[in-house]
Formats: C-alpha cells, sequence, structure tokens
C-alpha cells in the first residue's frame, strides 16, 4: 500500500517538476539574451576609455556608440561586423598625431558613421585594407596628410555621404579594389588628386561633387568597366578627367567645369563612352583624345573652351555624334588621325579664324548631317537660292603632308543639315 501512495505521489508531481524546469529554463534563456544584448552594444567612454579598447574587447557583431569628445588615437578595426557610430560628426573627433592611419579597416562588413577624422599624419585618414563590403558613410574627414579615404585590394565597399577636405596628396583613392560604390561624396581642395582610380575595374562613381583639386580633379590609370555618371568635377588646376590606358568605362551625364586646362584628357585608351555630360568653361580644351581609338562621344554639349572643343590627336575609329560645340574655338581640330566619324553634331558660334573645324594630315575621317551655323546653305534659306546653296557641301579646311611638304588640302561634309539637332543633357545639379 505504501509504494502504491509513494508511486501516486510521483505520479503527481511529474507536472510541477516540469513547469518548474520551463520557469527555470525561461529565466536562464532570458537572462542569457539579456547579457548578449548588453555585449552587442558598447558605448565609449562610458565601458570603455578609448575606441581601441572598446574595439579590443568586441566580438563580431557589436556595434560600439561613441559620444561626443575628442580622441587622440590611431585605430585598427580587425573584428568582423563592428559598427562604429559616433554621436555627432561635428563634435566626435578622432585626432591623429602619429605616423600612421587614422583608422585601418582589414575585416570585412565594417560600419563607420557619425565623426570627424582630421590631421592624420599617416596615409590617409581612413584605409580599407584587404577587406570588403565595409561601409564609410556621413564622416568628415580632413587635413590628412596623404588621403582621405584609400581603398587598398578591397572590393564591395560603399563609400557615401562623406565631406573630405584639405587632403595632403589625394581625397579618395581607390588602388586595386573592384566592384565599389563611391557616391554623394564632396571632396575639396585636395592638394594633388581629387580622386584617383589605379588598377581597378567595376566600380561605380556617382553624384559626387569634385573640387579644387591642385592637379587633377579625377585621375583614372588602368582601370576599366567603371563608371562615372552624374558628378561634378570643377575648378581643377590642370585637367578636370584624366584617363590614361583605361578601356571601356561610361563617363555619363556628368558636369565638368571651369577647370584650368582641358575638362576631358583621354590616352592610349579605347572603347570608352562619354555620353550626355556638360562640359563647360575649360581654360583649354572641352575634350582632348590622343593616341586612343573605337572611343565613342555623343549627346554632350561643350561650350566656352578657350581653345578647341574637341581635339584628337594620332586617334584613330572614333565616333563623334549628336554633341552640340558652341562658342569655343575650334569645335573640333584632328591631327594625323583618320577614320574617324563625325556626325549629326551641332557646331555654333566659333571664334577662331579656322572656323567650326579643321585638320592637319587627316584626310581620311568621314563628315556627315551636321549642323553648322556658318554653312552657306543655312544663310540662304528661302527661295531658288535657297534651294541651290542646300546642294552645296560644306567645306572643312586643312592640311596634309605628302612627302614632307604640307598641303593645303579640303574635306567635306556633303549633306549637311539646315536647322540643329535638340540635344539635351542631365547631370548633377548640387554645385
Amino acid at each position: 500500500m505504501k509504494n502504491k501512495t509513494a508511486t501516486i505521489l510521483k505520479i503527481l508531481m511529474i507536472p510541477l517538476v516540469i513547469g518548474s524546469f520551463y520557469t527555470i529554463a525561461a529565466i536562464v534563456k532570458e537572462d542569457q539574451s539579456t547579457s548578449i544584448g548588453e555585449e552587442d552594444f558598447i558605448t565609449v567612454p562610458d565601458d570603455y576609455i578609448t575606441i581601441q579598447d572598446a574595439i579590443n574587447h568586441a566580438n563580431p557583431g557589436v556595434s560600439i556608440y561613441v559620444k561626443r569628445g575628442v580622441y587622440e588615437e590611431s585605430i585598427i578595426i580587425d573584428t568582423e561586423r563592428i559598427t562604429l557610430q559616433g554621436e555627432d560628426k561635428n563634435n566626435t573627433i578622432i585626432r591623429g598625431g602619429s605616423g600612421t592611419d587614422l583608422i585601418t579597416i582589414c575585416a570585412n562588413f565594417t560600419t563607420i558613421s557619425g565623426f570627424t577624422i582630421k590631421n592624420s599624419n599617416g596615409w590617409s585618414g581612413i584605409t580599407i585594407l584587404r577587406s570588403n563590403k565595409n561601409i564609410v558613410d556621413g564622416n568628415i574627414i580632413r587635413n590628412c596628410s596623404q588621403s582621405g579615404v584609400r581603398l587598398y585590394e578591397s572590393s564591395g565597399n560603399i563609400i557615401q555621404n562623406n565631406i573630405i577636405d584639405n587632403t595632403g596628396k589625394i581625397g579618395i583613392e581607390v588602388d586595386s579594389s573592384d566592384n565599389n560604390i563611391i557616391k554623394n561624396n564632396v571632396v575639396s581642395n585636395s592638394r594633388w588628386l581629387g580622386m584617383v582610380l589605379s588598377n581597378s575595374d567595376n566600380n561605380n562613381i556617382k553624384n559626387n561633387i569634385i573640387q579644387g583639386s591642385r592637379n587633377y580633379g579625377v585621375d583614372m590609370f588602368l582601370s576599366n568597366n567603371n563608371i562615372l555618371s552624374k558628378n561634378v568635377v570643377q575648378k581643377s588646376m590642370l585637367n578636370g578627367l584624366m584617363i590614361w590606358e583605361c578601356n571601356n568605362n561610361s563617363l555619363l551625364h556628368n558636369m565638368i567645369q571651369y577647370n584650368n586646362e582641358d575638362g576631358v584628357w583621354i590616352y592610349y585608351s579605347r572603347d570608352n563612352l562619354l555620353q550626355g555630360n556638360l562640359i563647360q568653361d575649360n581654360t583649354w580644351n572641352g575634350i582632348d583624345i590622343v593616341s586612343s581609338s573605337r572611343n565613342t562621344v555623343k549627346e554632350n554639349i561643350i561650350r566656352n573652351s578657350s581653345d578647341n572643343s574637341m581635339g584628337l590627336y594620332y586617334s584613330d575609329n572614333n565616333t563623334i555624334s549628336y554633341n552640340t560645340f558652341s562658342n569655343n574655338g575650334i569645335g573640333i581640330y584632328l591631327y594625323d588621325s583618320d577614320r574617324n566619324e563625325i556626325s549629326s553634331n551641332n557646331f555654333l558660334e566659333s571664334h577662331s579664324k579656322y572656323g567650326h573645324a579643321c585638320f592637319y594630315h587627316s584626310r581620311g575621317n568621314i563628315w556627315s548631317k551636321n549642323y553648322w551655323d556658318d554653312w552657306i546653305g543655312v544663310k540662304y534659306r528661302f527661295g531658288i537660292k535657297s534651294l541651290l546653296f542646300r546642294k552645296l557641301p560644306k567645306r572643312i579646311p586643312g592640311e596634309i603632308v605628302v612627302g614632307k611638304i604640307s598641303v593645303r588640302w579640303n574635306n567635306f561634309d556633303r549633306n549637311p543639315v539646315v536647322e540643329p539637332y535638340e540635344i539635351e543633357v542631365s547631370g548633377n545639379d548640387e554645385v
């Protein structure tokens, strides 16, 4: 009887034990989640006095919130998925003094936002070193002795919404780095170059303002398949865009203006597309193409250049169509360049004694269906005389070399049009 009673009591106790077990498990689980939450969020200087100390104690996935103040330190981020967030980008300051980068990212999935990063005496304000899919967003980076932001052998990164000012050499440097997005940044007063792409492919550069560079605004070297769109490149001491040995790039709807030499200079490059750009008020030429082939220049407005709208030198098989060349010296000048197609462009208001176009040793080009405001067929537009003059070609004067002697020669646009083409461009309005 006692055994039977004990068995019944054990059976009755089972729900109580199970219920207690789940209650205890829930408490443990709740305590664990609270503990994990605390580990996922660190505040500087409350939890750790320095940013680097916080990073050193952070597990992957931790967010580090940095309160307002001045932090004089150089930081290395080598733990993945760290978020470094400043309280206020104007008053949360990481300031340098040593001979290293202020922030070096050598882990993936890092985010840095909300800081002023300044006075680096090393290479850069922020260096992304052999690391991928990081975000640098909404910072002020200034007075760095070398670069503002530098990417080296890194891909899939986003550099956006930053103000980069007064760097010793380069505003944004992309070196041996592919598939990055650089957008909505303002890069000003770089003492050498505003932005550099070197040995870097498939990057998307858009909606940036690059101004006041002491050398070139954007310098591209050995970089292919990049897209530069809706950028403003202005007030460089030399050229706005410099493109060296680069292929298959697209320059779309950019505003390139007020540069002290050429707007765009293309050298030893092929298969690039320049479309829908506004290139204006550059001191020398709007576009120069040198020793380059198979490039397409279309639907651009190029105006107010003191020298030429466009020059081709030792360059063959390029296509120039549906552009407006206005209020320049010479519209197009060709030097030792053949087999180029120049068609369906507007030539307006040339101020050179050579007129809208001329050439030297370049007789094998195709000129077709362009609008020339000084063509005789435009001057006489009514009655029988108009029909007669419209059958006349437009003469393009030049010289060819026979042996060692220069001989005057003419090319012709044999079917010029009477009305100008309607060509409009759209770009970045944030000037």
